[in-house]
């Protein structure tokens, strides 16, 4: 979920990574009821019905996570990848998902070979060819052969360093430059057509899409305005309007056609929220985000199913004390979340706690991101 990363960097929104609302729960676009409550519950009802307790009933899968690595004299790490085995309740590191940084600041790899190189310093689980990738699962072909990442012409990074646009060949470990442009431009998706990238700006929102042939390097743009996150079966997510500067309020949902480039309001939000689309479900029905406009918990910050516009049905709203993250990851049994207090999965039971990681105040949780779906 880089888009997610990428709008988090440039906006000043909360750090998170990548439902099966409709599936899991067995409703479907025409059973859904046909309102807009992606607002958010109170954070006083978040706490009542917030899971406390780890349930596994029914669940024997692996789970692949991407673990925190502690600083090293002082200076942050990238994460490296973990198995959360469901059926033993047990969490561990997989010495096949070790990282480490590079002479390069702004680069990371794998220790396995062949090395494998990104700048996000996430990793997810490449399930076709069992390896960890240092990158997020959006910028990850789905056959698994290959990925993209951004890489920054200098090591000292400024307002518009322009970057340089890389795709890796997983069995190989091949990094070829497909793109250099004179802006800060990022990967948001590897699609089978091609790569889309919005371009960067310094707090700030990302603005426009285009599209990158990495074999011909061959760019098509799409839109050259608004601010697109998340792009998934034809179709990019975000707000075609302009941000006004750091921790302005996005009030709407838009939907950019990729192939004609109309653009279609999906979600009006109440007053004084803002929310983006997190990601989508193993169906591909957008999933939203909201919270407060002022980074408050008042409303709780809450997760919807957005079936079609202006037709939105909330799941639940998140505590405040499991801070959980925005990125998840979707499959068949539904959704999966990390956050301070444990991994968490929404599915044919509603949210549960499936394992617990509790953590000190000021500490790092123990499990970054969720970095793949659970086999």
């Amino acid at each position: 979920m880089i888009a997610i990363a990428v709008l988090l960097m440039s906006c000043g929104r909360p750090a998170g990574k990548e439902a099966s609302a409709a599936a899991s729960s067995g409703r479907t676009d025409a059973a859904s009821p046909a309102r807009t409550d992606a607002g958010g519950d109170s954070a006083a009802s978040s706490a009542r019905t917030w899971p406390t307790q780890p349930d596994t009933s029914g669940l024997s899968c692996v789970l692949p996570v991407a673990l925190t690595s502690p600083p090293v004299g002082g200076q942050g790490q990238p994460d490296r990848g973990g198995f959360l085995d469901l059926a033993k309740a047990t969490l561990a590191a997989d010495p096949a998902g070790d990282t480490r940084r590079t002479s390069n600041p702004n680069v990371f790899e794998t220790v396995a070979k062949p090395t494998l190189r990104g700048t996000d310093f996430s990793v997810s689980y490449d399930r076709p060819f069992a390896r960890w990738v240092p990158s997020p699962s959006a910028l990850i072909k789905a056959d698994g052969s290959a990925y993209t990442y951004a890489l920054w012409t200098s090591t000292s990074v400024g307002p518009g360093t322009p970057t340089q646009i890389h795709v890796v060949d997983v069995a190989s470990g091949t990094d070829r430059v497909v793109y250099s442009g004179g802006s800060t431009d990022y990967p948001v998706a590897f699609a089978n057509e091609g790569i889309y990238l919005v371009t960067g700006r310094w707090e700030n929102s990302t603005v426009g899409l285009r599209a990158l042939d990495p074999a011909s390097g061959a760019i098509r743009t799409i839109d050259a305005t608004g601010a697109w996150g998340t792009v998934s079966g034809g179709y990019a997510w975000g707000f075609s309007g302009e941000y006004s500067g750091l921790g302005a309020v996005v009030g709407r949902i838009d939907r950019l056609d990729l192939a004609t480039g109309q653009v279609t309001t999906w979600l009006s939000l109440p007053d004084g929220m803002s929310g983006w689309v997190a990601g989508f479900d193993s169906h591909g029905t957008p999933v939203v985000y909201s919270q407060p406009a002022d980074g408050g918990w008042t409303p709780a910050p809450s997760y919807a199913a957005l079936f079609s516009p202006e037709v939105a049905h909330r799941l639940f709203a998140v505590s405040q004390d499991a801070q959980l993250m925005i990125g998840f990851a979707a499959d068949a049994t539904g959704l999966w979340f990390a956050g301070r207090s444990g991994i968490y999965l929404y599915g044919d039971k509603g949210l549960r706690l499936v394992y617990s990681t509790p953590t000190q105040a000021g500490q790092a949780a123990p499990v970054a991101e969720i970095a793949g779906s659970c086999s």
